[in-house]
């Protein structure tokens, strides 16, 4: 058996294309006769390689059809070409759909299908095969028509971060004397307003940020005002689970993520350009960092081996491996944000982050696609919001959604059509 590589380029009239290939690896020479599966009359016993004719790397907008059908030609070890051979088609990335998974080659030897952009404006990436050959294929989904977030609750007390429980509530931090709001869907079918109440009335000198659950479901809240890190367990009263490191109050405590892994929990000092450690039981308080600069929200890959975290200053996002004992490794800066503020990421591992722009009164979601490709403003928060944190659905709320809170008071939802990541344990992370 002999293998033999090809590698296409082609620059788009945006441009998009530039540094990114195709690789098509195809597999030549079947050494033992194919099963027949497609139920071919033994053609399928001769066929050895697969090609692309026509309608790689296009693009059109997320959700729309292709404008051409891909097309892939069926070639037999005779080297003629293979007619009534089934060829399958699948989707590896952007969850883009084909208008149908297996299609016979014609008389010319081709197969050709109508494809789908999935709705995130990310590159789709596909395959189609048989029995030993395969074709690696690729199309951009561009952000012509981008999502418009729906507000869905307003008036709520200076919110600044949220977090789902396991009981179908979405709750929201408050700097407004460090209250926790409960927020729910409303309760007639006709209305899309959430409704909320008071899980915990704070008290004057108190400001709550950043929360996040842990495993057990336990919340944990930065405070910046007392600069120390509360824990509400679901009695009345909220504990202090730490209030500074070697004896020193911590500055501006500020986004917070427990690891999916070890039920770690890690949060940021802002002011002091850190991210602390700590265990569950408040042991073994470390500063796991000091590389990025003020670093704020803060969000865990779905294996807990990579966390990311957004700069409020000069702003960005960075990516920290996590080794074995917790600790982090180098930072990297994967994208540019005006400032950075909430992060999360999706089940396929696109990460959204909020980037205010202060001075125009006004905030966008960036999304950072898991392809590599450079990150964009996806969503822009309607005028004069400023988006602090945001969290996608779980239990009684849309899956698919980003809900966002801004500093206005109000939540918005934005549907970008794929699931949050799930991280393990019996309750959801927030996303910063």
């Amino acid at each position: 058996m002999s293998n033999a590589s090809a590698r296409v380029t082609s620059a788009g009239p945006q441009g998009w294309w530039r540094g990114w290939a195709l690789v098509a690896t195809l597999s030549i020479g079947l050494g033992a006769a194919c099963s027949g599966s497609g139920g071919n009359g033994g053609h399928e016993s001769r066929v050895g390689t697969l090609s692309i004719v026509s309608g790689n790397q296009q693009s059109a907008a997320a959700e729309a059809a292709l404008p051409k059908p891909i097309q892939i030609r069926v070639v037999g070890n005779d080297g003629l070409v293979a007619p009534g051979v089934t060829v399958q088609f699948d989707t590896v990335e952007g969850r883009g759909t084909f208008e149908s998974q297996f299609v016979v080659s014609d008389a010319k030897g081709i197969a050709s299908v109508r494809y789908h952009l999935g709705r995130l404006p990310v590159m789709n990436r596909m395959t189609a095969r048989i029995t030993g050959s395969m074709v690696d294929l690729e199309a951009r989904a561009l952000n012509v028509n981008p999502p418009v977030p729906k507000q869905r609750i307003d008036k709520l007390p200076m919110p600044e971060s949220l977090a789902f429980d396991n009981a179908g509530s979405l709750i929201v931090s408050s700097q407004l004397n460090g209250s926790l709001v409960d927020v729910r869907p409303g309760p007639f079918k006709f209305s899309e307003e959430f409704v909320f109440d008071y899980l915990y009335r704070g008290k004057t000198n108190s400001s709550l940020t950043g929360i996040a659950y842990d495993h057990a479901g336990i919340l944990y809240a930065c405070d910046n005002r007392t600069g120390s890190i509360a824990r509400f367990d679901g009695s009345n009263e909220p504990t202090v689970f730490l209030e500074g490191y070697q004896f020193d109050p911590f500055s501006l405590p500020n986004g917070i993520a427990v690891s999916p892994r070890s039920n770690e929990i890690y949060f940021s000092d802002t002011e002091r350009s850190r991210i602390y450690k700590v265990g569950p039981q408040g042991r073994d308080l470390t500063i796991a960092t000091e590389a990025v600069p003020q670093p704020n929200g803060l969000a865990f890959s779905g294996d807990g081996d990579m966390l990311y975290v957004t700069s409020l200053s000069p702003g960005g996002v960075f990516a920290l491996p996590v080794g074995g004992g917790g600790g982090l490794g180098a930072a990297t800066q994967i994208a540019d944000l005006p400032t950075g503020d909430g992060i999360a990421l999706d089940a396929d591992g696109n990460i959204y982050a909020i980037g205010p722009e202060l001075g125009k009164l006004t905030s966008g979601i960036y999304l950072i696609p898991a392809d590599g490709s450079p990150a964009f403003r996806y969503v822009t928060a309607p005028s004069p919001k400023i988006y602090a944190s945001l969290a996608f659905g779980r239990t009684g709320f849309n899956l698919t959604s980003i809900y966002v809170v801004s500093l206005n008071g109000t939540i918005d939802e934005v549907d970008v059509g794929v699931p949050g990541l799930e991280l393990p344990g019996p309750v959801a992370q927030p996303g910063g």
